[in-house]
């Protein structure tokens, strides 16, 4: 007997015995998430009611927070120059802006370097080409970081 016969006969022996009635979503459609391939729908169910997440979805968060704490350093930044501007003793803070605009400078550039080798690793492992990413432009980055720095240097009159 072959073992799609013997798959058969077994569940047929199961609907006569009523083993297979009242179960928990009889006569329903069953369920398949949208953009899952229907043959792959009960592994993709049993993953992820194991708590498994492919790794192209966890890529996909880890972008998103990084590109906001790209954003939280850029305010930072912001916050330390307004702090500084704001002082009544300059000359102790300007002696300082020098190393701190090398350190978050710095780190801004390598938060975007490391986000776009993120982007590339993403877009290499996602399933649907339309989800791919664009990779972040460093000059457009840079412009923001500048205009930043630009506003309050002037506050501050180191310019």
């Amino acid at each position: 007997m072959s073992l799609s016969k013997f798959i058969d006969s077994k569940i047929q022996r199961c609907i006569e015995n009523g083993e297979l009635d009242n179960l928990k979503g009889e006569g329903k459609p069953i369920d398949l998430e949208p953009g899952v391939n229907s043959e792959y729908w009960m592994a993709n169910k049993i993953l992820k009611n194991a708590g498994f997440v492919p790794e192209w979805i966890d890529l996909k968060k880890e972008i998103q927070k990084e590109m906001e704490e790209l954003d939280e350093k850029l305010e930072d930044y912001q916050e330390y120059l307004k702090n500084l501007s704001e002082r009544s003793d300059k000359t102790k803070g300007m002696k300082n802006i020098v190393n701190v605009y090398k350190r978050y400078k710095g780190e801004y550039f390598q938060a975007i370097e490391d986000l776009n080798t993120k982007i590339k690793k993403y877009n290499t492992v996602v399933p649907i080409i339309s989800l791919q990413k664009y990779y972040l432009d460093v000059e457009k980055w840079q412009g923001k970081f500048e205009v930043v720095e630009k506003v309050y240097l002037k506050i501050i009159n180191m310019e």
